[in-house]
Protein backbone atom coordinates (compact mmCIF):
# COMPACT_ATOMS: atom_id res chain seq x y z
CA UNK A 1 0.00 0.00 0.00
CA UNK A 2 1.62 3.52 -0.93
CA UNK A 3 0.42 7.16 -0.07
CA UNK A 4 1.43 10.64 0.16
CA UNK A 5 1.67 12.97 3.06
CA UNK A 6 1.96 16.59 3.17
CA UNK A 7 3.70 18.40 5.85
CA UNK A 8 4.27 15.17 8.20
CA UNK A 9 3.78 15.77 11.94
CA UNK A 10 4.05 19.53 11.56
CA UNK A 11 7.17 19.49 9.11
CA UNK A 12 6.82 20.69 5.49
CA UNK A 13 6.98 19.27 2.03
CA UNK A 14 6.11 15.77 0.78
CA UNK A 15 6.61 12.25 2.13
CA UNK A 16 5.76 9.37 0.19
CA UNK A 17 5.41 6.19 2.45
CA UNK A 18 4.85 2.90 1.06
CA UNK A 19 3.70 -0.36 3.76
CA UNK A 20 6.18 -3.01 3.05
CA UNK A 21 4.07 -5.71 5.43
CA UNK A 22 0.83 -4.33 3.76
CA UNK A 23 -0.44 -4.17 7.10
CA UNK A 24 0.40 -7.31 8.44
CA UNK A 25 3.50 -7.72 11.11
CA UNK A 26 6.17 -10.20 10.99
CA UNK A 27 6.95 -10.30 14.62
CA UNK A 28 9.12 -9.14 15.86
CA UNK A 29 8.29 -6.82 14.03
CA UNK A 30 5.34 -4.44 13.85
CA UNK A 31 5.98 -2.20 10.79
CA UNK A 32 8.36 -1.62 7.64
CA UNK A 33 8.08 1.49 5.54
CA UNK A 34 9.95 2.71 2.66
CA UNK A 35 9.82 6.42 2.64
CA UNK A 36 10.97 9.42 0.35
CA UNK A 37 11.48 12.78 1.25
CA UNK A 38 11.25 15.30 -1.26
CA UNK A 39 14.20 18.02 -1.81
CA UNK A 40 13.87 20.78 1.04
CA UNK A 41 11.17 18.82 3.02
CA UNK A 42 11.25 18.23 6.70
CA UNK A 43 9.40 15.68 9.10
CA UNK A 44 8.54 17.42 11.99
CA UNK A 45 9.59 16.57 15.68
CA UNK A 46 7.46 12.87 17.02
CA UNK A 47 8.46 10.75 19.92
CA UNK A 48 8.07 6.92 19.29
CA UNK A 49 5.54 6.20 21.68
CA UNK A 50 4.81 2.89 20.97
CA UNK A 51 7.36 1.15 19.39
CA UNK A 52 11.47 1.53 19.28
CA UNK A 53 12.48 1.97 15.30
CA UNK A 54 15.10 2.75 13.26
CA UNK A 55 15.55 4.56 10.10
CA UNK A 56 18.11 3.57 7.29
CA UNK A 57 19.20 5.49 4.79
CA UNK A 58 18.95 4.27 1.37
CA UNK A 59 19.44 7.67 -0.69
CA UNK A 60 20.46 11.13 -0.16
CA UNK A 61 21.13 12.90 2.67
CA UNK A 62 20.26 15.23 5.31
CA UNK A 63 20.07 15.34 8.68
CA UNK A 64 18.40 13.45 11.40
CA UNK A 65 17.52 15.38 15.00
CA UNK A 66 17.03 12.87 17.42
CA UNK A 67 16.09 13.90 21.63
CA UNK A 68 16.99 17.53 20.09
CA UNK A 69 20.51 16.39 19.25
CA UNK A 70 21.60 16.86 15.29
CA UNK A 71 23.65 13.96 13.10
CA UNK A 72 23.92 13.90 9.36
CA UNK A 73 22.92 11.29 7.49
CA UNK A 74 23.37 9.88 3.85
CA UNK A 75 23.52 6.75 2.09
CA UNK A 76 23.83 3.60 4.49
CA UNK A 77 23.02 6.27 7.58
CA UNK A 78 21.68 3.91 10.52
CA UNK A 79 19.69 5.80 13.43
CA UNK A 80 18.29 4.14 16.41
CA UNK A 81 15.78 5.53 17.65
CA UNK A 82 14.58 3.76 21.44
CA UNK A 83 11.42 3.73 22.73
CA UNK A 84 9.98 7.43 23.95
CA UNK A 85 13.13 9.01 21.55
CA UNK A 86 11.86 11.79 19.49
CA UNK A 87 12.69 12.82 16.08
CA UNK A 88 12.73 14.84 13.38
CA UNK A 89 13.97 14.63 9.74
CA UNK A 90 15.27 17.10 7.44
CA UNK A 91 16.21 17.03 3.67
CA UNK A 92 18.88 19.72 3.19
CA UNK A 93 20.06 17.76 -0.22
CA UNK A 94 18.90 18.31 -3.92
CA UNK A 95 16.90 14.92 -4.59
CA UNK A 96 14.66 12.73 -2.52
CA UNK A 97 15.45 11.63 0.68
CA UNK A 98 14.44 7.76 0.44
CA UNK A 99 15.09 5.81 3.72
CA UNK A 100 13.63 2.33 5.66
CA UNK A 101 11.96 2.92 8.94
CA UNK A 102 11.50 -0.52 10.87
CA UNK A 103 9.79 -0.96 14.20
CA UNK A 104 9.89 -3.55 16.49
Amino acid sequence: MKFEQRDLFGGQGLVEIEDLFQQQPLPPFREALFCRLEAGGKVGAHRQEHYAEILLVAAGQGVAVVQGQSQPVQDGSLVQLPLGHSLELHNHGPEWLSYFIIKA
